[in-house]
């Protein structure tokens, strides 16, 4: 079996080096690929027990999410998982189906597996629960209140406002929004920029148009059905979550509804459904691999004592405009 010295030879670095990438120090990364490829041509097994002595590092991250069924999810963790690979790190995945007290419990086992550091979705999470963890600690897709650690989330009221001015821009007064639930961070966010850009254009709210889902497809289509029964339905509608976006979908096509000319409709990351759709809908997007990479990096910055300084990180959702939304301005 391989040693460090043979792998050192076999990649041509140092000794020191190899201790190095092992120890999730952070080196360039032409010798970083070159050890990466010794490890694995020499079959060089990597003692983790030892190295968790040595160092006092069990050089493992957990992730702790509300439900792994969702895209957004998915795509988040495969990012997360190759940028801390990349210096050395594995990962325990974990979950907790919406459920507070099995959060608790996944979050125990994570702690008593010793992790070095912890990323998570904080959907459903009390925020005293997080205040306990004693860890490097990033959240991801929202803030908690009363919890300080690093967060990456996107700037919600920015996009908000963005799609509710463009349908206002096409001539539409009589806009409904399907939020999340009531008490989540980015449902709040996003209904503060529907409020915005409605105020800003002197269009008076309608509460009616306001509809409060759990960003599930079954509460979008049930909302989307809900406005469609209304004596005086909205011309445009926005859903601000991905099965939302796919049950208000799954409604319209029930009802025969001809998107972009019977009503106009903007979706919210669920991009495979907005461009097999006919007409392909306008769509929001989330920068998943770069929430992904800045939540590793600020984690790995902490890590490696590099930057304690906790920051808030709002990235930029892009709105991508396509052919759903009518323009009454041109009737």
């Amino acid at each position: 079996m391989a040693n460090i010295k043979q792998v050192a030879k076999h990649a041509g670095v140092s000794p020191a080096t190899v201790s190095k990438y092992l120890n999730g120090i952070k080196i360039s990364a032409k010798n970083h690929a070159a050890i990466k490829n010794s490890i694995c041509q020499l079959n060089f097994n990597i003692n983790e027990s030892a190295r968790s002595l040595r160092t006092n590092k069990s050089m493992t991250i957990g992730v702790l999410l509300p439900e792994l069924e969702r895209p957004f999810a998915m795509a988040i963790i495969s990012v997360i998982e190759n940028k801390l690979m990349e210096f050395g790190y594995s990962t325990i995945i974990c979950h907790f189906k919406g459920n507070p007290q099995i959060g608790r419990q996944k979050l125990n086992f994570l702690i008593n597996k010793k992790i070095d550091g912890l990323i998570i979705i904080p959907s459903h999470l009390d925020a005293k629960l997080l205040t306990e963890i004693k860890m490097p600690l990033v959240c991801i897709d929202m803030m908690i209140d009363g919890v300080d650690c690093n967060c990456v989330v996107i700037d919600n009221v920015k996009i908000s406002y963005e799609v509710v001015n463009y349908i206002i821009d096409h001539g539409h007064k009589q806009i409904a929004i399907i939020c999340g639930p009531k008490d989540r961070y980015t449902s709040q966010e996003r209904l503060k920029g529907y409020i915005s850009a409605c105020n800003d254009n002197q269009i008076a709210l309608n509460p009616s148009y306001i509809i409060y889902g759990n960003n599930d497809i079954i509460s979008g289509y049930e909302s989307m059905r809900k406005l469609l029964d209304m004596e005086n339905p909205p011309t445009a509608v926005f859903a601000t979550n991905g099965e939302m976006t796919d049950g208000v979908l799954m409604a319209l096509n029930e009802r025969n509804i001809k998107i972009g000319k019977e009503l106009s409709f903007v979706g919210f990351d669920s991009l495979v459904s907005a461009n097999i759709s006919n007409p392909k809908i306008s769509i929001v997007v989330q920068p998943l691999q770069k929430i992904g990479e800045t939540a590793a990096e600020l984690l790995l910055n902490q890590l490696q004592g590099k930057d304690d300084t906790l920051k808030i990180i709002k990235l930029k959702a892009e709105l991508i405009r396509q052919f759903s939304v009518q323009n009454l301005t041109e009737k």
